[in-house]
């Protein structure tokens, strides 16, 4: 039985990092898909797997989706978006390993893919980040 709820460990620091870098510009939430003004950052848990097991603890990968909304589905808009995809995953690579809660340290910390997504209807761009950070927990 793990001691911490390490997924939600995971997520409030990886939101706080972001609040941290992006102040009140975005806003930054986790899980629901509800509109939350017209940019901001939503994290979504997807999946974790185990890598590796032992009587002392196990590690694991924990992989997840950053949602980037940000105003203007106009590609002439697209250059501040690529602007601003560099700065999060420059702020990934920054943070590549950090310390938890509880005492202990996610590593591997990175984003391993990007995806672009226009939704003219709504004058919205939406870029979806793939992260995957891997944890050691302890019994």
């Amino acid at each position: 039985m793990l001691a911490s709820n390490n997924w939600q460990n995971i997520l409030d620091k990886i939101q706080s990092i972001f609040r941290n870098e992006f102040k009140n510009s975005f806003p930054v939430y986790i899980g629901d898909n509800k509109k939350a003004g017209s940019q901001y950052f939503r994290i979504e848990p997807i999946k974790s797997v185990l890598s590796s097991r032992s009587l002392g603890g196990e590690s694991r990968e924990y992989f997840m989706n950053l949602y980037l909304y940000y105003p203007s589905a106009d590609m002439s808009k697209v250059k501040s978006i690529l602007k601003l995809v560099t700065r999060v995953e420059n702020l990934v690579y920054k943070n590549s390993t950090f310390n938890l809660e509880d005492d202990t340290r996610a590593i591997d910390y990175r984003v391993t893919s990007t995806e672009l997504i226009s939704n003219p209807e709504e004058s919205l761009s939406i870029v979806l980040f793939s992260l995957v950070v891997e944890h050691t927990s302890i019994f």
